[in-house]
């Protein structure tokens, strides 16, 4: 129990590193590292920024203050810059939907015609709350999915082994 305790508090000195900790080579790896990973990381963090922005539109922020605000939302140094570059982008007269085109790390064919349509409706916000519903969903489809799914990979593994094993061993 004590180890189990200890790796919890090495964990959740991970994450508050992660987080928040000084940029260095180690927490940018780290990073990237995690943004390899299908949904878990980085269509979290775009979705929390999506979030974010939705909730300071909705409580009448304009939208180059939100901005800011939002991208700050998104700890992960790698990601940070590409939504930094939606406000100069705006500000040089582009769009929301325009602007989220050059993002990398967006699924456009969802994304762009809920914020066309949020633009043009006059409903932005609303807008936004949808699509954050909607990828809140699939992540946490995508959750339950592993959750089912690595316990019979895993004992499948276990029965390979043993099976190899009974095998090799005469």
């Amino acid at each position: 129990m004590l180890g189990l305790a200890a790796l919890a508090f090495l964990a959740k000195k991970l994450s508050f590193w992660l987080q928040r900790g000084e940029p260095s080579p180690v927490r940018s790896a780290i990073c990237k590292m995690l943004m390899g990973l299908p949904v878990l990381h980085v269509r979290r963090k775009a979705r929390d920024f999506f979030e974010s922005l939705a909730l300071l539109l909705e409580a009448g922020v304009p939208m180059f203050d939100a901005l800011p605000i939002a991208v700050e939302s998104i700890d992960n140094p790698i990601m940070q810059p590409a939504f930094g570059n939606i406000l100069t982008k705006m500000q040089s007269g582009a769009s929301l939907s325009q602007a989220l085109a050059g993002v990398p790390y967006l699924n456009h064919d969802i994304l762009i015609p809920f914020v066309q349509t949020g633009e043009v409706s006059g409903a932005l916000s609303e807008m936004l709350w949808r699509h954050v519903n909607m990828e809140t969903t699939a992540i946490n489809h995508f959750q339950l999915q592993c959750v089912e799914w690595f316990p019979r990979i895993f004992y499948a593994l276990v029965v390979v082994w043993i099976v190899s094993g009974t095998f090799t061993s005469r």
